[in-house]
Parts: structure tokens; sequence; C-alpha cells
């Protein structure tokens, strides 16, 4: 539905851009290999120019996914304002029963007293 009215559209700014460029100026360069290295920047289409271009390229990328994830851990991590509260409630809750488990095994003498300590210091954090 949208092809036939993008293909007019297209091919109305074409003609009006032909009609428009001095008639002794080519289109495109002489040399396809002259272009403004900005064009496609960060995502272009290879990676054929120096080494520090390259890793620019990627530690920019790199750098814009890290601020990301840490934006959104920041919103939504642990003690996050945007962070649903009763996650962190069935968090507890599951954390008490499990300490309280691990007290009765204790109790019981099916759990000696370095893995108790170890399993209630790691559960108490």
């Amino acid at each position: 539905m949208l092809q036939p009215i993008l293909n007019t559209l297209l091919s109305a700014a074409l003609a009006l851009a032909q009609a428009q460029a001095p008639s002794g100026t080519p289109e495109t360069p002489a040399d396809p290999a002259i272009h403004n290295p900005w064009d496609f920047w960060p995502f272009g289409p290879g990676y054929g120019e120096h080494w520090p271009l390259v890793l620019a390229r990627l530690g920019f990328i790199v750098g814009i996914l890290a601020l990301i994830c840490l934006f959104l851990r920041l919103l939504f991590g642990p003690k996050g304002p945007l962070r649903e509260k009763w996650i962190d409630e069935d968090a507890a809750e599951e954390t008490a029963r499990e300490l309280e488990d691990l007290e009765k095994r204790y109790a019981a003498g099916e759990v000696d007293d370095y893995i108790y300590e170890k399993e209630k210091k790691r559960l108490t954090r």
C-alpha cells in the first residue's frame, strides 16, 4: 500500500534534485573511495580504515551500551526507585524461610558449625 506512494515520492525527489544540479557537475565523485569518514559513523559498511578509528568506533559503542546498562541497573536494580516492591518482599520471605530451615537442621545436628556459619553469613548479608 505504501510502496507506490514511496516510489512516487522518491522519483519526484530524484527528478527535482537532477533539475536543480548544475549540468557540469557529476552526481558522484570520480573516485568512489573519496567520502566523508563520518557518513556511516559508528556503524559503517566495514572496517577499511586505520586501527585507531576502528577502536574508537568500538569503544564508543561499548561505552554507550555500558551507560545504558548502568542506568537501567540504577533504576531497576536492588533498592532502585523504579523496582517493584513485591520482588524484594518475595526475596526477603524466601531468605527467612531458608534461614529458619537452616536453624532447624542445625538444631537437629544435620549441619556442622562451619556449614551453619557459612550458610548463615550467606543468607544474612
